[in-house]
C-alpha cells in the first residue's frame, strides 16, 4: 500500500496538521488523516507487504513439493534423429 503524503495547514487558527492521502488502489478518494495515525498506517503497510510476501512464498513452496512428488521423466536419447 503506498501513500502519496503531502502536509497542510488545516485552520490558521489552532495550526493543527494533517496528511492529504491518496488511496489510488481505491479510486481517486482523498482520505485526511491525523499525523498521530502516519506511524500506525505505515506500520501497517509493511505488515500487510510481509504477509502479502510469506504468502507467495508459501504457494512457490507447495508447488515445488508437489513437482517433487511426482516421478521423474525419463529422457531416451538414443531415439533422437
Amino acid at each position: 500500500m503506498y501513500f502519496h503524503e503531502k502536509q497542510i495547514v488545516n485552520n490558521k487558527k489552532n495550526r493543527k496538521n494533517h496528511s492529504k492521502m491518496s488511496l489510488s488502489h481505491y479510486g481517486s478518494a482523498t482520505v485526511r488523516i491525523s499525523n498521530k495515525f502516519i506511524a500506525d498506517l505505515k506500520r501497517i503497510a509493511e505488515l500487510d507487504t510481509k504477509m502479502t510476501e510469506y504468502d507467495e512464498l508459501g504457494r512457490l513452496l507447495k508447488l515445488r513439493k508437489e513437482r517433487e512428488a511426482l516421478p521423474p521423466k525419463v529422457v531416451d536419447k538414443k531415439k533422437k534423429n
